[in-house]
């Protein structure tokens, strides 16, 4: 039996349900009976015992304490073991006078109510009507001496508030003595209400009183250490108001989250608000899974708030008609599951995006399918690991903020463009298409492209400058080079001789060449001339043959001709470039290249090029005639 509490006392009990820890005061009701039928009893509670009581009394105490015993044993046998505990000292307060503050050696901000700061029955109307509580005003406390050492992971109060949302911050700090407190295992949480964001008895979100009622939970302690005190504070409101709130439950370490959960909220919601996802949670943790997918609530396009460091070890987009964005100014944590599996990122259907920083944990696996897309918006922090992008959708990397310690993000499959930073190397096995029409993608490492990959560049206007009128791989390391170069010439754009677009590519070092250049050729006359230096890819609109268009030249003259002559009767079958005589982008000097050459370098004979002819001009084309008449037997020498 618990003892009636002595003077300066407020008894409470701890129960285990259904792998919960549940406080509650001693039911009102009991009070108002004490008070109305034997008030020598209830006054036993405000003074020491020291009056004779009438056998009336005597007979009501006895009787309401085989009342409370039964009710006691009852919630003991169906939910757990009952642990008394002594509010005061844990100075939660003692003066229990409607609406009076507590006194100034235990809360002097916080207000006393006789049915307390949370109400064993959250549905009490009292609660709904009453400002009032241990929690109400700033540095109000509650703390609870749980007998023995638990590991509590988080709490959840039931909110009776519902004309708005409502929030405050609370500080969860523990002991293991009961005067040395610390925030090591708790920290600074947020309890704030959100249309639907609650959920009711079953789970389901509460949809009743308006839709901001129901119970909200609050993570923390993911180490799941066990300290015997743990201490709820009142530190500051952040939404007009405490929420009125009844009954309170403490979460150990044996509670098991779902492992997947789909967001439910439409429009917008919290993601640490348990309302907002189906089953009732909060995804945080590697052995977790986060769908943002179909659910018969989304009817729009929705924001999950992540203002907080959350966990998780597999997200999944599967919807085509309403666009996901994960927002906030907290991260997610892309984690390796217990057993050591990777984290992913699957986009089954739609176009998402993350708004939010986002770590990597360990490597990561994302995967966009064909016709689908996924848009990094903020920054993300390889953090030394490898993000692997497979399927054939689109990845947008247009984060503009970056950290870590560099990593590496290998393209394997579709497309990936953007016009942000990877803070790390890119490795390009499918396309990269750096810019949004157009831009520039920065790599902070090397830029390696396969041989089978293809960078593809925009080319918009005659500007000349990067970002603006063409887009720009800009690699701080080394750019090994190989594969397709694909220029993309834009409709609206006019090609004119002497155009130029410098450093398509720009970084420290270029090795290697693109093996084939595509759409390089606009006509007979004109192409697209793409030139190599030790830093840099450039690309100039000239007339086809001009070799020599890097160092400013416009025509096609001797020397021009002279080296297509040399490239194509030397076998010159691959790697060759603009500078060889490659005039179609194929990667050799061919009998097309040699003839376009001549074409263009009779024109200028003619004057059509405004340049002077060479002395011997006339033999080198004779000779180069020559060399297309034997072209098939490559017989011929320079």
């Amino acid at each position: 039996m618990v003892a009636p509490p002595k003077q300066g006392q407020a008894t409470f009990s701890v129960q285990v349900l259904d792998n919960s820890l549940r406080f509650s005061y001693i039911s009102s009701w009991i009070r108002d009976i004490l008070e109305t039928q034997s008030p020598d009893l209830f006054n036993l509670t405000k003074r020491p015992i020291m009056a004779n009581f009438s056998l009336r009394s005597i007979a009501a105490f006895v009787a309401l304490a085989i009342i409370f015993c039964t009710i006691s044993a009852n919630k003991a046998d169906a939910a757990g073991v009952l642990v008394p505990y002594d509010a005061t000292t844990q100075a939660s307060g003692t003066d229990f006078t409607p609406e009076v503050h507590f006194t100034v050696n235990h809360m002097p901000t916080a207000y006393g109510h006789p049915n307390g700061p949370y109400l064993p029955n959250h549905g009490d109307p009292v609660n709904n009507l009453n400002n009032s509580g241990w929690l109400w005003k700033d540095g109000g406390t509650v703390t609870i001496d749980f007998g023995t050492s638990q590991p509590i992971t988080s709490f959840r109060a039931y909110s009776t508030y519902t004309e708005g949302a409502r929030g405050v911050n609370i500080l969860v700090e523990h002991s293991d003595d009961g005067s040395s407190f610390s925030s090591d295992d708790g920290g600074t949480v947020e309890y704030l209400t959100s249309f639907q964001g609650g959920v009711n008895d079953a789970g389901d979100p509460e949809t009743g009183g308006g839709g901001f009622g129901g119970w909200y939970e609050m993570l923390f302690n993911l180490g799941k250490n066990a300290h015997q005190h743990w201490s709820l504070t009142q530190t500051g409101v952040t939404n007009s108001h405490f929420p009125r709130s009844g009954e309170i439950q403490f979460f150990a370490q044996s509670f098991t989250p779902p492992t997947v959960l789909e967001w439910a909220a439409n429009g917008a919601g919290r993601w640490t608000d348990v309302g907002s996802w189906s089953p009732a949670g909060s995804p945080n943790s590697g052995d977790q899974t986060a769908v943002f997918g179909s659910h018969a609530n989304i009817t729009e396009t929705t924001t999950a708030v992540v203002n907080e460091a959350v966990t998780v070890g597999r997200i999944e987009f599967n919807n085509a008609t309403h666009v996901y964005a994960i927002a906030g100014t907290g991260s997610i944590d892309l984690a390796a599951d217990s057993a050591g599996g990777f984290p992913s990122v699957d986009v089954q259907a739609g176009s998402h995006e993350f708004q939010v920083r986002t770590n990597l944990q360990a490597d990561t696996f994302l995967k966009v399918a064909t016709g689908q897309s996924l848009a990094f918006n903020h920054r993300l922090n390889l953090n030394g690991r490898t993000l692997t992008k497979t399927g054939d959708g689109t990845l947008a990397i247009n984060n503009n903020l970056t950290t870590g310690t560099g990593g590496s993000l290998n393209c394997e499959g579709g497309n990936c463009s953007g016009s942000g930073t990877v803070n790390g190397a890119l490795v390009n096995g499918s396309t990269v298409a750096p810019g949004n029409s157009p831009g520039v993608l920065t790599v902070d490492g090397d830029y390696t492209q396969g041989s089978s990959a293809t960078l593809a560049i925009e080319l918009v206007s005659n500007g000349g400058q990067a970002g603006t009128d063409y887009d720009r791989l800009l690699v701080w390391g080394t750019a090994n080079l190989s594969g397709v170069l694909d220029l993309q010439v834009d409709a609206g754009y006019t090609p004119t001789i002497g155009d130029s677009m410098p450093g398509i590519v720009s970084a420290a070092s270029v090795s290697g060449t693109f093996t084939t250049t595509n759409n390089v050729v606009f006509n007979g006359r004109q192409g697209l001339a793409v030139t190599y230096t030790e830093t840099s890819v450039d690309a100039h609109v000239a007339l086809r043959g001009n070799t020599d268009v890097a160092s400013g030249d416009v025509d096609v003259d001797t020397g021009d001709l002279t080296t297509s002559i040399i490239n194509f009767t030397s076998a010159g079958g691959s790697g060759k470039t603009w500078a060889d005589g490659d005039m179609d982008g194929d990667g050799d000097v061919d009998t097309g290249d040699l003839t376009t050459s001549i074409i263009n370098f009779t024109s200028a004979l003619s004057g059509g090029a405004n340049a002077v002819p060479e002395p011997g001009s006339l033999l080198l084309l004779v000779m180069a005639v020559g060399c297309l008449a034997v072209a098939q037997g490559r017989s011929c020498r320079s």
